[in-house]
């Protein structure tokens, strides 16, 4: 039991006798973004393998699909991609979690955000007003978007927008239980470790203790066996 103490005691890495060094990992291919926007789109992607099945987001993307998506020389493909992208994630993240206010904003046109059609024509003033509300801090791609669309604003700030997105859909009460369900999971599977551990410790405890009669039995028989011969040894001078 003391070395199996020992043995599950957290110990830094810095005190690690036998440490190795980390091996070398290869450069990601064919990067053509910022260090800040591939690390968005890797959440993004992380994100949308995680949860796209409750979220009903299909064609979820790789990591070099979405970059394409986001870039500004971008084929028609990409671009519909990036869209279509969008359209699936907006109006799931404006019912739930919704807006920081009670009322969803509206347009210029007096129709509340979640009301509109989304389409590729509509949804550039539709998830600008939606930044807005939801307080994305990127002052100069809300500007941009006033006049451009929303594939054409700058490679990082697509990647930025896409990231906002998925930290508010981390409220949405499907990924919420999503999260409670893998926690209760992993703790379920943590207790049934530790129970078979707890088996496997008895029953290794049984064998050592059979193995110790079954040497004891065998010293015993091999001392008495000595002591039967050392007795006939005994009575053959008298016969």
């Amino acid at each position: 039991m003391q070395v199996l103490s020992v043995i599950k005691k957290p110990v830094e890495d810095l005190e690690l006798n036998d440490s190795k060094s980390l091996p070398e990992l290869p450069r990601f291919s064919n990067c053509g973004v910022t260090e800040d926007t591939f690390a968005d789109v890797l959440m993004v992607v992380e994100f949308l393998h995680s949860f796209a099945e409750i979220l009903n987001v299909t064609n979820v993307p790789t990591v070099n699909q979405l970059q394409c998506a986001i870039l500004n020389n971008q084929s028609t493909e990409d671009r519909l991609y990036f869209v279509d992208l969008i359209l699936q994630l907006l109006p799931v993240v404006m019912k739930d979690p919704g807006f920081p206010q009670a009322k969803a904003p509206k347009n210029a046109m007096g129709q509340t955000l979640t009301s509109v059609n989304l389409t590729e024509h509509t949804v550039t003033e539709v998830i600008r007003l939606y930044l807005i509300a939801t307080g994305w801090d990127n002052e100069q791609a809300l500007i941009a978007m006033q006049t451009l669309p929303v594939w054409s604003i700058k490679p990082s700030e697509k990647a930025s927008l896409l990231g906002h997105i998925c930290n508010e859909l981390l409220g949405s009460t499907h990924v919420l239980h999503k999260l409670d369900d893998s926690q209760t999971e992993i703790e379920n599977l943590r207790k049934e470790k530790w129970n078979l551990e707890c088996q496997i410790r008895k029953i290794k405890l049984l064998e050592s203790k059979h193995d110790i009669d079954i040497d004891n039995t065998s010293t015993s028989t091999h001392s008495k066996k000595e002591k039967s011969t050392d007795c006939d040894s005994a009575l053959i001078p008298l016969l």
